[in-house]
């Protein structure tokens, strides 16, 4: 009778003292601090000057009872057009936002609207009091949302661009979480611990999170979503002319179902590259199959 073959071994008894981990420490570097930026009601005493090395962190001014409400979209700036005036400056803000080297935290409360839904499509944290509501409200008032409607993109779906930017609808603190255009909702007191938090959290990384500086761009770029009901069409040139040119050959490919179209234009170019009679005929008849845009 074989006897039968078996591995035996003597198991050592497990040893379930906790090990703890000292998290790495970083020194924060003296060169990176936090500049606090008060958003006013209106933005249009608000100048971008704030330092390259410094964590924004951007609130509504003190005892105010709403964060933005952006700037002054009057029936009569609308009708004589003098709300076009602030655009260059608003476009000058956009530019600033985005192209900021370190993180920006917003703090939103009351309501935050219009061209003030700048701070939050472009912010990296975005924290809002339970009070807070969010809307494009330019619709009611015979336009539709525009430089703006470029920042919203960075956060908001295709639908929820289309929804806010039809509709004009308010939505509240919740709803903008699930957006996606708020990542953190609570009270006073929970707000100021989370600026806090991100505060410590950016200061130790800055060396790894400020961005790199832009590279100018040197050719034309044309991005377009041709199925979607809201397309934005993003273009870039050395001149206007080359700029129109190009812009065109998409304008003639975009699905007649379009209701909103966002054109994003920076170029450069003197009288001579002004667009032609034919360019403009072109455009217009480019256009105007998409009667419902």
């Amino acid at each position: 009778t074989k006897t039968p073959v078996t591995d035996s071994y003597a198991v050592p008894p497990l040893d379930l003292t906790p090990l703890l981990l000292e998290p790495p420490t970083i020194a924060t570097s003296p060169e990176y601090t936090v500049h606090t930026v008060f958003v006013p009601a209106s933005l249009g005493g608000l100048e971008p000057d704030w330092p390259d090395n410094a964590l924004l962190v951007f609130r509504g001014v003190e005892g105010a009872e709403h964060f933005c409400l952006g700037g002054d979209p009057s029936q009569a700036n609308l009708e004589s057009g003098s709300f076009l005036d602030g655009l260059p400056a608003f476009g000058k803000l956009l530019e600033r936002l985005r192209d900021a080297p370190m993180p920006k935290v917003v703090v939103c409360h009351g309501a935050t609207r219009g061209g003030g839904m700048l701070f939050p499509c472009l912010g990296t944290a975005v924290l809002a009091h339970s009070d807070a509501t969010f809307g494009f409200p330019e619709i009611r008032r015979g336009a539709l949302p525009g430089v703006v409607s470029v920042a919203a993109r960075r956060r908001l779906s295709p639908a929820a661009c289309e929804w806010l930017f039809c509709t004009g609808d308010a939505i509240d603190a919740a709803t903008a979480q699930r957006l996606g255009l708020v990542d953190f909702v609570g009270s006073w007191e929970e707000l100021d611990a989370e600026v806090a938090r991100l505060e410590r959290h950016f200061l130790s990384s800055a060396p790894r999170l400020r961005a790199p500086s832009p590279l100018p761009a040197s050719e034309v770029t044309i991005e377009a979503d041709a199925d979607s009901r809201v397309a934005l069409l993003e273009v870039t040139a050395a001149s206007v002319g080359g700029l129109w040119r190009d812009a065109l050959l998409v304008l003639d490919q975009l699905s007649p179902s379009l209701r909103v179209l966002v054109l994003c234009v920076e170029g450069q170019g003197g009288p001579s590259d002004s667009l032609s009679h034919e360019a403009c005929h072109r455009l217009d008849a480019a256009m105007s199959r998409l009667s419902e845009a």
